[in-house]
């Protein structure tokens, strides 16, 4: 028994349907390509920021402007500011954490907040590879307590942390002989980019840290007048 000519079209696909599936398939290729493309791009910038002499300058002097803001935090039991290295495999090989005043995004009801920043150098492959994190946990308002970790500087390099005191260098803060934590006088930053992986570089720098900012406006004391204005 013959099938009739009707079912036996149905059984196929005509010429249009043919050409519609191969258009939208080419459609969505182009779509994957264009969304990987720029995939790719982003992530070529991002490492174009995050490597070379460029971004290790931007990460200490990022890193240079917190530090000279570092202050000791209200609550007595806190640590104000901690140094340690370490050559343990699965620790960061320097981690620096203090308090510090950092301006809010625009559009916030404060100008300023309170965060702890954490700055650690951690090993991010074979050799020197390593990467500089910068952790900041906010002290108050609606994110309190909810950590933020970026990626300063990627590559071949070494960071230490020093503080300069009586002519010593403490490379552990605070040292085991002070009894009670407090804030260093200062800290020496130095930044070594290593070859052939990276272009070679060394940048050093002094902070001075825990220096209070008096107010340009003098409050009168009780009894006495204000000055003329």
């Amino acid at each position: 028994m013959h099938r009739s000519g009707a079912a036996s079209r149905r059984e196929g696909f005509t010429l249009v349907e043919l050409l519609l599936a191969v258009t939208l398939g080419v459609l969505a290729t182009a779509v994957l390509a264009s969304l990987l493309h720029g995939l790719l791009s982003a992530v070529r910038i991002q490492a174009t920021q995050t490597e070379g002499p460029e971004a290790a300058r931007a990460a200490l002097r990022q890193m240079s402007r917190e530090l000279a803001s570092a202050f000791a935090p209200p609550d007595p039991d806190e640590v104000p500011f901690a140094l340690q290295h370490s050559h343990e495999p699965g620790k960061p090989s320097m981690s620096l954490s203090f308090y510090a005043t950092v301006p809010y995004l625009p559009g916030t009801f404060a100008a300023y907040g309170i965060e702890h920043i954490t700055y650690e150098v951690v090993h991010s492959g074979p050799g020197d590879q390593r990467e500089l994190r910068r952790i900041s946990v906010p002290s108050a308002g609606p994110r309190s307590g909810a950590p933020t970790t970026n990626i300063l500087l990627r590559g071949a390099f070494r960071l230490s942390a020093a503080i300069p005191t009586q002519g010593n260098l403490e490379e552990e803060w605070p040292p085991p002989a002070m009894e009670t934590a407090e804030l260093p006088p200062a800290v020496r930053l130095t930044l070594d980019g290593l070859a052939p992986s990276s272009t070679a570089y060394t940048m050093e720098t002094l902070v001075q840290a825990a220096h209070g900012i008096s107010s340009p406006i003098e409050r009168p004391n009780a009894g006495e007048e204000a000055p003329a204005r």
